[in-house]
This record gives C-alpha cells, sequence and structure tokens, in this order.
C-alpha cells in the first residue's frame, strides 16, 4: 500500500527563509565526536567575548556579510539557536554556448535541544536548498557535470534530521531526511571542485530508480555512527531506496512505495594520529530492490531483474611533501550488468596560499569508464572512459566572498573516444551571510 508524506509549500517556504548550514561536507571525525554542539557561553561570557573581539576589530563567528545582527547570533548561538547561510553562483563558458549562470542558496537552522530543551546530546538540523539557472552539462554531451549545483530550478527542504549523541560522544543516531553524501564518500580535499564528480563518484551517483540519496533529492532513513577505537569510525545508513516523488520534480517529498526498497551503505575510516595520511576509508552500499540486467533477457524477451546492485570504494586523503600541501584519491566500482559506469578513479592535489594568505590552487582528475554491458548495447564501438581535469582556484576578496576561476578539460567526452576534447571554463562566486 502507497504511504506518502508530502511537506506542503509553506513549511518548505518558512524554513527556506529561517535555516541554518552545518558544513555539508563535515568530516566522519567529527561525527564520531559526537556531532555535539561545542558547550555554549552563558550570556555574561558571550558579551565578554563579543566585547574583547570589538576590541580586536573582529567577531567570535566566522565573518559574514551580514555580520553578528548586532550581537543577536551571539545571543541566539548562546540559547541554542545556530543559523548560517551561503550562496554560490557558477558562471559558464563554451565555444559551443552562450555563457550561462547557476545559482545555489543554502540556508540552515541547528537547533541545540540540550540548551533549549535539557535533551542532552540531541540536536535538530534543518536544511533548505534553492537552485535556479542554467543546466549547462546538458548541451555539452557530458557525462560527469561541470558543475556540481546544476539541477532543475526548485526551493525544497532538503535535509531535517535528528540527532542524539551517546556513549560520551562514541556514538550517534540519526534519524530523518538525509544527504549520504555528507558524511559517506565523502572527501574534504576534494571540495573545493566545480564537476560533480568530486563530491560523489559517477558510480554511485548514477545509481538507484531515481538516484541515491544526494544532492538534489534526498530521502528518509536512519544513519548510526560509532568511534569504537580511537581513530576508527564505523558508520552505517539505511535509506528510501527512491529519493523524493516519482510522480514530482519539485517540492519535498516524503514516500515509501512498494518496490522502492532500500539502499544500504557502510563505511569505515581511520584517521591515524601521526603520519602522512589524515583519513583513509572504505565503503560498501547496495539496494535490495531488483533492477534490469542490461543485456541478459527472458526467453520472452524481457530484461532478467537481478537484487546485486551493490559497489565497493576506498579514499585516502591527507597532507604530503610540504606543509599546505594536500592529495586525495578515490577509487569506486559498480556493478557492470546493472549501471553504465563500473569504475571510477579520482585524485588531486591542493595547495593553499601559493600566491596570497587563504588562497587554494587545486588541480584533479576524474575518470568514469563504462562497463562492458554497457558498451555491449551502445551503437558506437568507441564508447569508452570519460575523463575531466579540473583546475582551479580560490581567491578570497574577503572573510565572506570569494572569487574561483575554473577551467575542465573532457577527454573521450561521454566516453566517446571519436569525439574531440571539450574545454569548458568558469568562474563560482561564493559567499558567506
Amino acid at each position: 500500500m502507497k504511504k506518502r508524506f508530502i511537506v506542503s509549500a509553506m513549511i518548505t517556504a518558512t524554513t527556506f527563509c529561517a535555516t541554518h548550514a552545518i558544513a555539508q561536507s563535515e568530516s566522519f571525525a567529527a561525527d564520531a565526536s559526537g556531532f555535539e554542539v561545542p558547550e555554549l557561553a552563558s550570556p555574561t561570557a558571550v558579551q565578554s567575548a563579543q566585547d574583547a573581539s570589538e576590541q580586536e576589530g573582529g567577531s567570535a563567528f566566522q565573518p559574514t556579510l551580514t555580520g553578528d545582527w548586532g550581537g543577536m547570533r551571539e545571543l541566539l548561538l548562546s540559547g541554542g539557536i545556530s543559523f548560517e547561510g551561503s550562496y554560490r553562483a557558477d558562471a559558464i563558458a563554451h565555444r559551443r554556448l552562450a555563457p550561462s549562470i547557476t545559482h545555489n542558496l543554502d540556508l540552515r537552522l541547528t537547533l541545540n535541544l540540550e540548551e533549549l530543551i535539557g535533551w542532552h546530546g540531541a540536536d535538530v538540523e534543518l536544511y533548505a536548498l534553492g537552485n535556479d539557472g542554467a543546466r549547462p552539462s546538458d548541451h555539452l554531451g557530458i557525462a560527469q557535470p561541470v558543475s556540481s549545483i546544476e539541477t532543475i530550478p526548485d526551493m525544497r527542504l532538503y535535509t531535517a534530521a535528528l540527532r542524539y549523541t551517546f556513549l560520551e560522544g562514541a556514538a550517534s543516531v540519526l534519524i530523518g531526511l538525509y544527504d549520504l553524501n555528507s558524511e559517506f564518500c565523502a572527501i574534504e580535499a576534494a571540495s573545493p571542485f566545480l564537476n560533480s564528480s568530486f563530491g560523489i563518484g559517477p558510480e554511485i551517483a548514477q545509481t538507484g530508480q531515481a538516484g541515491p540519496s544526494i544532492f538534489p533529492v534526498t530521502s528518509a532513513g536512519v544513519r548510526m555512527m560509532a568511534s569504537p577505537w580511537t581513530g576508527w569510525t564505523v558508520a552505517c545508513a539505511v535509506l528510501d531506496g527512491v529519493p523524493g516523488s516519482p510522480e514530482a520534480e519539485t517540492g519535498t517529498h516524503v514516500e515509501f512505495n512498494s518496490g522502492d526498497g532500500a539502499l544500504i551503505a557502510a563505511e569505515v575510516n581511520y584517521t591515524p594520529g601521526g603520519g602522512n595520511a589524515t583519513n583513509v576509508g572504505i565503503g560498501f552500499w547496495t539496494y535490495t530492490s531488483p533492477f534490469a540486467d542490461l543485456v541478459e533477457c527472458t526467453v520472452e524477451g524481457t530484461a532478467v531483474c537481478r537484487r546485486d546492485n551493490a559497489g565497493v570504494y576506498a579514499l585516502a586523503e591527507g597532507p604530503v611533501l610540504l606543509p599546505g600541501v594536500s592529495a586525495f584519491i578515490r577509487l569506486g566500482t559498480a556493478n557492470a550488468r546493472l549501471n553504465r559506469f563500473d569504475l571510477s578513479v579520482a585524485g588531486g592535489l591542493n595547495v593553499a596560499s601559493m600566491i596570497m594568505d587563504g588562497d587554494l590552487t587545486a588541480v584533479g582528475f576524474s575518470t568514469a569508464r563504462s562497463g562492458w554491458a554497457y558498451r555491449f548495447v551502445e551503437t558506437p564501438a568507441t564508447i569508452g572512459s570519460e575523463t575531466v581535469v579540473e583546475l582551479t582556484y580560490q581567491a578570497p576578496v574577503t572573510p565572506w566572498l570569494t572569487v574561483q576561476p575554473d577551467l575542465q578539460l573532457f577527454d573521450s567526452p561521454d566516453g566517446d573516444a571519436s569525439r574531440a576534447m571539450e574545454v569548458v571554463g568558469g568562474v563560482r562566486v561564493s559567499l558567506l551571510f
């Protein structure tokens, strides 16, 4: 029986206008430490800190366009309410296309329930997402989207979750609308890039009936995380296998329909106390629902359904060579019988403060290989792998405004070796408010 829960547009709009952002790239180590909001100071202590920061010409908050609202943000924080917002715009240019601009607005609200109602270790996060503008990748004939924020124009409640931390911060559980990539297959060193394949591997992003529970549509579920030994983190998530509503592209919809099945993911991470690698991990994901085989058919001519839509991935990131230099690598696989991409490899290098204080220069690559089954059913014999190389530079204009020129080269666009290399230029503007 079909069960549907639709969050109304009024709730979405209200939340969208009053929400807060915790960093989406929050690390596993931070979560293992409890996802706890740091102990909040009393109003007197807040006032003292505020007076001291004013004497130093600064603020206890990270500088933003709208500032501390005359001390209101500090006051709200002392009462367990935290609000932040960010805006990004990607301007993309290509020789065959007119320049296009894509917009993204993130607003998140975090409620510390210990401060608000005395529930130790609990907090609620609400995250509203607004997107608008062009979708340049649709016109470029590429498999790995050039902009990580391009999607259908919409305003939606993106995540809404309750987190509870226990065992003195060694374990936590989360329930609600959840972005899998906020904690699974997430690499902090890859976050500066514009191309979406540096956010989550294309072998995972392609899966499911409507994609996994990642940007721009999430599904409801439960995430559990624990740190059983020093430096080790174990996480598992069970999510509805079909995010949103198959009948509606926009709005916030939470549905549990017959045949959705579940998406199950697990990841183990190790963050050593010393050495070069700050984080290494291995993960696994699988769907419980059946999917059609790309090649094998029954005697009646219908596709054989299989229940082994699964894959594994491994990742590592950390400082290398000199201070301010970090590197990352990620390798992922998926079932070639059920998915186009059966293998992806990504890696890159970041250099901080190379030209000016606070800047970041990054270069990386991502290769997505079309599996044997997809190549078998596709007519062009030239179908293979698509590789994108990206060079980007983040320049802090002000503490709350960053301008980021970007260049991407696509070898064998859409995996077609007969096509010439595509060169895409762009610039991202990011601001915190």
